[in-house]
């Protein structure tokens, strides 16, 4: 596990959904070139909370900073998201984002 001061170097992803949080993923990372393996932790649907990465984090306030994009402009910056967070949300944390950021935008 990763304590939640060193969440600074992971990045994440969030997305409404409707269906099965796994095959989303396979989906999202297939359609843009991303491979799995760098896809560290899905979270279960409307969950906040992650189960292997780290423990009690909390994903609309314990990441350091967050960037709202919709349509794949930026909306705003945020220190938390709990406003924004829906019930439908999943979560995908990233190990690195340098070599695929700009296929997630277009999501």
């Amino acid at each position: 596990m990763i304590p939640r001061e060193k969440l600074e170097g992971i990045s994440f992803v969030t997305l409404p959904v409707s269906t099965n949080s796994g095959k989303l993923a396979k989906e999202i990372c297939g359609r843009h070139g991303i491979e799995m393996k760098t896809v560290l932790e899905v979270s279960d649907v409307g969950s906040r909370e992650l189960h292997y990465i780290a423990s009690d984090v909390d994903i609309a306030r314990d990441i350091p900073k967050y960037r709202i994009y919709r349509k794949g402009e930026l909306a705003g910056e945020y220190t938390s998201v709990e406003e924004f967070w829906q019930d439908d949300f999943v979560s995908f944390l990233i190990g690195c984002s340098f070599s695929f950021e700009s296929g997630l935008l277009e999501v």
